[in-house]
């Protein structure tokens, strides 16, 4: 079990700026200096003790705004992942139920890779793109100077993760 120290330090990071997202999103309207749409002053006035971000071209608190904005912002995160999720386990579990073509079709697998190869759908494209910056193309070897591949799936042929 991973303890609160072998976390990295990133991640900590990550975490407490999405935490005090959430608790903006969730307190803005005890939070926030003005209402969201509440016109409070003149048109782009700077940062002061009183609109600490400064207004925009309708004299809104731009603070003010920030904060109601995270509550859309969390909204669509979540939307997007339920949404990603609830597709890809469809997806999933379609091709595993039908099986043959349809499960070659959805996995991106062609007959000719075999029945055990593990293909990552987003793995050929950045394998492109990578190949682009190799300083090696070209030459039949898939490694950076620094020794690190640059496609850890079957299709290139590069056997390093043991996907096969």
């Amino acid at each position: 079990m991973l303890g609160p120290m072998r976390v990295p330090y990133g991640a900590w990071i990550g975490l407490i700026l999405t935490g005090l997202l959430v608790i903006c999103a969730l307190f803005a309207p005890w939070i926030a200096p003005y209402g969201n749409g509440e016109i409070v002053a003149d048109v782009w006035e700077p940062m002061s003790s009183v609109h600490w971000l400064g207004t925009d071209n309708l004299g809104r608190d731009l603070l003010s705004r920030m904060i109601y904005g995270a509550r859309l912002t969390i909204y669509i995160a979540a939307m997007a992942t339920a949404l990603s999720f609830s597709l890809g386990a469809i997806l999933g579990f379609t091709a595993a139920v039908v099986g043959g073509k349809l499960d070659m079709l959805i996995s991106e697998r062609r007959p000719s890779d075999g029945d055990t190869d593990a293909d990552i759908w987003s793995c050929r494209p950045l394998s492109a793109a990578l190949e682009q910056t190799n300083p090696h193309s070209g030459n039949g070897n898939t490694e950076f100077d620094a020794g690190f591949p640059s496609c850890a799936c079957s299709s290139c042929g590069h056997q390093r993760y043991g996907l096969r």
